[in-house]
């Protein structure tokens, strides 16, 4: 689920091989409505309508020009004359609009009882010459009517200050619109690099301008514990976390904070859905109270130490009480700060070393087999596993107790796909699909034999799609929106019933840091929003891809970074490779002659480009040193391999000297493998947007 060493990369290797062969998830054929992609060449709306009927003319938008709600839509209205006044300067009254009237002029929202068959999420908008009516069943679709009319205008719409000499006029159209899937989702990891609450509204604004309505947060793992629990205090106390960590920039989220996250959220139509691992990506927790390890674990002992492999042991003891009174605390208090009506638990990638030498554990697997919980399947399937070959047994009685108890508490449980439980997930559990069918998985080092949406489905459990094939915003090139695009949640066979239990896909951004994150997520995202959007049918590759562009306009104007990758504008120029007799130590730095590539002053960007070897290897840093003296960096972690993230390098040069000597030096990690070869270009930057 989240490829948190560099082993899972180097399997995704082969995972790649794979999708090159075909093995991947179900995909959308290039020209699938010609009709549709004539009418998106003109409205750049993202995502596309169920329904669009162009007409003529245009409805304009002045200081004059009224803005009328009923009483359960003011929010809406509010919002949308919020959002104009920042770049029109126009302050536009809502005014109450009464049931029985009907404005010839101005832009008027109004709940309808008559839309029901839209469902809560659907709307219409009926612009014309005089009047834009925004019409829905629940508030909710009004908020999207609201993001589509605003597409509708011109893009400096989206402008944070107020922008001169524009006529804010929009096309006139009849749009009658619903989405496909009920989830359409984005996971945001604050484990691994703490994003501020700030960030996070942020994300939950450009969510709702795609009409996206779920935001997963990775809380807790190995590295961090985020959440403010009042029973258990130690848990965000980082001077106890064990992994210490420079580059990652700790923090933690207090009551009130996340209250506030869940408000704003709300008003957006956006839900939080809050993750707490287990039972492994543990080590914050069990380094703050051992006592809930294993009595012989060796971290618990003092026979290991809490250093970077510590993870393999940090797992909570599913045989003894405590643990489930501490999980069962936490969950308490978790779900009275969430009110969403998903709590994920995480719930893969364990390793159960401590469990194998635990009598108590060891009693506990004894009942498991004798239960008839085992079988030949599950030997086959884990015997060349990271870990205890035996592990599932305790894992799924731990996580069947705890889904019990999240259950009795009304709430529905997540978790993400494990081969343990081969369709017999337990009950009221939604799985989170991440691996799929021909796909490593990477834990069990086994292919995945059949897809785990379908297992579930079949199964009578709701899924929420997230193959890493596809939905990986941390892994691949960021620019890649065709991948994204094409990929079909729902898969084949499935009957009607079977079906509805897809909730719509979700993308994981794993890893990122907050000055990053912008430039693996989009513009993936606006592929993403349409594919949980907008019909199989009304999809076209050709016509998105214009849209896009479009669209980037706006997401510019909102401040989203945009990803420097080396697919744009070409790789630049060959500067010097790295092979594996460069890399001698488990970390190293490496130096190449840059003076004759430099020739003016600006951005420079430095790609580390895999391309040979059995092993990818982790970027940290990047320097530009003028006449041997460092005079930028660029600071933060990428992985160039099979798989690739985070591996372009920006480095300012105010000024270039005449005469001096220019060279790059790069922080290479190699500790997990140093068969590994590479090139590397430098190239300088140009624009601010994809062309």
């Amino acid at each position: 689920m989240s490829f948190r060493n560099h082993l899972v990369h180097i399997i995704l290797a082969v995972s790649v091989l794979f999708l090159a062969a075909g093995w991947c998830a179900a995909q959308v054929p290039a020209n699938t409505n010609p009709v549709e992609a004539v009418k998106s060449a003109t409205l750049s709306l993202i995502p596309w309508p169920s329904r669009v009927t162009p007409g003529t003319g245009f409805f304009l938008i002045d200081a004059q020009t009224s803005i009328k709600a009923g009483t359960a839509a003011m929010p809406c209205a509010g919002y949308l004359a919020e959002t104009l006044a920042k770049a029109t300067g126009f302050a536009l009254a809502v005014t109450p609009l009464q049931e029985a009237e009907r404005p010839s002029k101005g832009v008027v929202f109004r709940l309808d009882p008559a839309l029901e068959r839209l469902g809560g999420a659907g709307y219409t908008l009926d612009v014309d010459a005089e009047r834009a009516e925004l019409r829905a069943f629940k508030s909710a679709g009004l908020l999207y009517a609201c993001q589509t009319l605003l597409q509708l205008l011109p893009p400096e719409v989206f402008s944070p200050a107020k922008v001169e000499g524009i006529a804010w006029k929009t096309p006139c159209v009849q749009i009658e619109d619903t989405p496909r899937f009920a989830w359409r989702g984005l996971m945001l990891d604050p484990a691994r690099f703490f994003l501020t609450k700030d960030y996070i509204k942020r994300y939950i604004d450009l969510l709702a301008l795609h009409k996206m309505n779920r935001l997963h947060l990775h809380l807790t793992d190995s590295e961090a514990w985020t959440l403010q629990i009042d029973a258990y205090p130690e848990l965000t106390n980082m001077d106890k976390w064990p992994l210490k960590m420079a580059e990652r920039a700790a923090g933690t989220y207090s009551h009130e904070d996340i209250r506030e996250i869940v408000r704003y959220a709300e008003a957006r139509n956006v839900t939080v859905v809050p993750e707490i691992e287990l039972p492994a990506h543990a080590s914050v927790v069990l380094a703050a109270y051992p006592e809930l390890m294993c009595a012989n674990n060796p971290l618990r002992t003092g026979d290991r130490a809490w250093d970077g492999k510590c993870y393999e042991w940090a797992e909570y003891c599913p045989a003894a009480e405590n643990t489930y009174k501490f999980i069962e605390t936490v969950l308490s208090e978790v779900m009275e700060l969430f009110p969403s009506s998903y709590i994920h638990l995480g719930a893969d990638e364990y390793f159960g070393l401590a469990w194998k030498q635990c009598p108590e554990c060891q009693k506990k697997a004894a009942e498991a087999r004798a239960a008839g919980e085992d079988s030949e399947e599950l030997k086959a399937l884990f015997a060349n596993c990271l870990g205890d070959h035996e592990k599932y047994l305790l894992y799924r009685r731990l996580i069947q107790r705890v889904c019990g108890f999240v259950v009795s508490k009304g709430r529905q449980p997540v978790l993400w796909d494990d081969l343990s439980w081969r369709g017999n997930y337990p009950a009221g559990a939604v799985v989170n699909q991440w691996h799929y069918k021909g796909g490593m998985d990477c834990f069990q080092n086994v292919i995945t034999p059949v897809d785990p949406a379908v297992e579930a489905a079949t199964t009578g459990h709701d899924v929420i799609a997230s193959p890493f094939s596809h939905l990986y915003f941390d892994l691949g090139d960021a620019r890649n929106t065709e991948l994204v695009y094409r990929y079909e949640p729902l898969p084949e066979g499935l009957t009607e019933e079977q079906a509805r239990r897809i909730l719509g896909p979700s993308a994981p951004a794993w890893n990122q840091p907050q000055q990053q994150a912008d430039q693996m997520i989009f513009p993936r995202l606006v592929a993403l929003s349409e594919v949980g959007w907008t019909e199989r049918g009304n999809r076209n590759w050709e016509a998105f891809a214009a849209r896009e562009k479009a669209h980037c306009r706006r997401l510019a104007l909102l401040g989203v970074k945009f990803p420097r990758d080396w697919t744009l504008g070409g790789p630049g120029t060959l500067m010097g490779r790295w092979q594996p007799a460069d890399l001698t130590a488990d970390a190293v730095t490496l130096e190449w002659d840059a003076s004759a590539l430099i020739k003016e002053a600006g951005a420079q960007e430095v790609i580390l480009l895999y391309t040979k070897g059995q092993d990818g290897v982790s970027t940290k840093w990047a320097a530009l040193l003028e006449d041997g003296k460092e005079i930028t960096r660029d600071t933060h972690l990428g992985w160039t391999g099979a798989a690739k993230s985070n591996f372009v390098y920006t480095l300012p040069l105010a000024e270039r000297k005449p005469g001096a000597s220019y060279s790059i030096k790069a922080g290479i990690d190699c500790h997990q493998g140093r068969d590994s070869a590479g090139d590397v270009f430098l190239r300088k930057q140009e624009g601010a947007l994809p062309e």
